[in-house]
């Protein structure tokens, strides 16, 4: 097998991969933001809090996005 086909291989499983865990965690940071209004206000202001969360989310999601190329590729 050549050196280029192990690493098209290589880098399809790593970004296979890379979705996984990124879906994963955005299904626990989506968990842990719904849990975070119910305790927070009790649903009087879901407005303004569901919008924070979806930031807070927005903005996580970038730093990880950004993050785990480096862990898997260094």
């Amino acid at each position: 097998m050549p050196w280029f086909y192990a690493l098209q291989w290589l880098s399809t499983i790593t970004a296979f991969l890379y979705l996984v865990i990124f879906a994963t965690i955005t299904v626990y940071a989506n968990t842990a933001l719904s849990n975070m209004l119910v305790k927070l206000d009790n649903g009087k202001n879901q407005g303004l809090m569901f919008g924070s969360s979806k930031l807070i989310l927005a903005i996580t999601t970038l730093g990880v996005m950004n993050v785990l190329p480096y862990i898997f590729l260094i």
